[in-house]
């Protein structure tokens, strides 16, 4: 089942005055376990991108809007190393054999108190993707049709200003996402596995699966274009150090935001359907198999999933199927 939250957003594009006239209406509707909140604001003139981002709930779809609707290119953390660590030296450990001359963006994130760090290189396959970077993202897709960025990732140390390699991921970032126990609104194919388009930034939060083992966190991103509108959706990727390998063992969906086109009223204003959903992750106190269960709940709704360690899958499951 998919929960939401949805509002409504009506605004005239012919007419430049600045002056809102408001008029709005909340109704709630529970339908089985499913809980709706519409909200629509009618106006007689443009809506200013400060009122249409205030029809948002949540920061990420507010920062989405910033950066599609609004050109705004927001700072993006990680993208600079610590002195010491030269670009070439992360790049030839992250991805051995890709040229310098294809690098996107090169940077790392101090990573807990120990001088460890997550080093990072996002590669594109030829010089020509170079200008469709523009720096949105840490790496990002920009072609629906064909994979054009690599997204590399690693766990280094600085010892005494040394670099020292620990933990990489087995090539670049290739790890689906499935919408099935997310409780949010999926891709057009959120049935099947899905292969992240973008990175969006590192989360290095500590998430402590277990008594002995800290998980890094990589936020991931989707985007689909419609008629008049378009969709834009986010992931949490957990990884922990297995010897010197980082392994994924949690991938689900956190956060959709979609901009549709909506229904001309008889005045001939159309209303834009702003529409969205967002999951906390949460560490319970409870173990299974030596490692913290999981859950992911809705924020706007309540709703709730439970996530399991399971040994022979070596990653999380949710709790009912696993």
């Amino acid at each position: 089942m998919m929960f939401s939250s949805t509002r409504q957003v009506s605004f005239n594009p012919l007419l430049l005055s600045t002056t809102l006239v408001l008029t709005a209406s909340l109704s709630c509707a529970l339908v089985g376990s499913q809980a709706n909140a519409s909200q629509t604001l009618h106006t007689t003139q443009t809506v200013q991108p400060s009122e249409a981002k205030a029809a948002i709930r949540h920061e990420e779809g507010r920062q989405i809007y910033a950066e599609q609707m609004e050109g705004k290119l927001l700072a993006k953390d990680g993208q600079s190393l610590p002195d010491g660590v030269a670009p070439k030296t992360l790049l030839d450990w992250l991805a051995p054999g890709r040229s310098p001359d294809l690098l996107a963006s090169i940077g790392a994130k101090p990573w807990g108190n120990q001088g460890l760090y997550l080093g990072y290189a996002c590669v594109v396959a030829e010089e020509l993707d170079l200008k469709y970077t523009d720096g949105s993202d840490l790496c990002s897709e920009n072609f629906a049709e064909r994979q054009t960025h690599d997204f590399y990732f690693g766990v280094f140390k600085l010892d005494q200003g040394n670099f020292q390699a620990l933990a990489t991921h087995d090539g670049p970032l290739n790890t689906p996402v499935n919408w099935n126990d997310s409780n949010l609104e999926s891709t057009v194919d959120g049935g099947s596995d899905t292969v992240p388009q973008s990175v969006k930034k590192l989360d290095l939060a500590p998430y402590k699966v277990s008594d002995q083992l800290t998980a890094i966190g990589i936020r991931v991103g989707f985007s689909e274009g419609f008629s008049g509108g378009g969709a834009f959706y986010e992931a949490l990727q957990l990884y922990v150090i297995d010897g010197d390998k980082l392994v994924n063992i949690f991938s689900e969906p956190m956060y959709f935001y979609k901009d549709l086109a909506g229904e001309r009223d008889e005045t001939g204003v159309r209303a834009r359907v702003i529409d969205e959903g967002k999951n906390l992750l949460q560490l319970l106190g409870r173990q299974h198999q030596g490692y913290y269960d999981l859950r992911l709940k809705n924020v706007d709704n309540g709703s709730k999933v439970d996530f399991r360690w399971s040994r022979d899958a070596g990653r999380y499951l949710p709790k009912n199927g696993g």
